[in-house]
C-alpha cells in the first residue's frame, strides 16, 4: 500500500509563503499606518495646547514678535497635520494594493489545498478499498480452510 503524495506539494509551499510575504507586507503597512495616525495625533494635540496656552499669553501680554512666532508655529503644526494626512490617504492606497495581492495569494493556495484534498479523498476512497480487498480475500481463504477441515 502506497503512501498518499501530492505531486503539486513544492508549488502549494511556495504559494503559502508567498500569501506569508504578503501578510508580512500588510502588518507592515498597518504598522505604518499607525504610526503615522500616532504622530499625526501627537501633532493636533500639541496644536491644541499651544493654541490654548497662546491665548493665555494674549490676555497677559501682546507682544509682536511673539504673535509673529505663535502664528508661524501654528502654520507649521497645520502644515504638518495636512502632510500626515496625505501620508495616511497615501499609505491606505498602498494598503489597498496590497490587500488585493493577498487576495489573489489566498485564492491561489486556496484552488491548490482543494485540489491536494480532493485527491487525498481519491487515495483514501482507494486506500480503504484495497484494505477491504485484503480483507475480503484473507476471510475467504479461513472460509475455504474450514470447509476444507470440515
Amino acid at each position: 500500500m502506497k503512501r498518499f503524495s501530492f505531486n503539486l506539494e513544492p508549488i502549494l509551499e511556495l504559494r503559502r509563503r508567498a500569501e506569508e510575504n504578503v501578510k508580512k507586507m500588510l502588518a507592515n503597512k498597518n504598522a505604518e499606518i499607525y504610526k503615522t495616525l500616532k504622530e499625526k495625533k501627537e501633532l493636533e494635540e500639541t496644536l491644541i495646547s499651544f493654541l490654548q496656552q497662546e491665548k493665555k499669553n494674549r490676555k497677559e501680554k501682546a507682544n509682536l514678535l511673539s504673535l509673529r512666532f505663535f502664528v508661524a508655529y501654528r502654520f507649521q503644526l497645520e502644515k504638518d497635520i495636512i502632510q500626515k494626512e496625505k501620508m495616511l490617504e497615501n499609505l491606505n492606497k498602498e494598503k489597498e494594493k496590497i490587500l488585493e495581492l493577498l487576495s489573489k495569494a489566498k485564492k491561489d493556495v486556496k484552488a491548490l489545498e482543494i485540489i491536494r484534498q480532493k485527491k487525498y479523498e481519491q487515495w483514501e476512497k482507494d486506500y480503504k478499498r484495497e484494505i477491504q480487498e485484503i480483507i475480503d480475500d484473507v476471510s475467504q481463504k479461513e472460509h475455504i480452510r474450514k470447509k476444507k477441515n470440515l
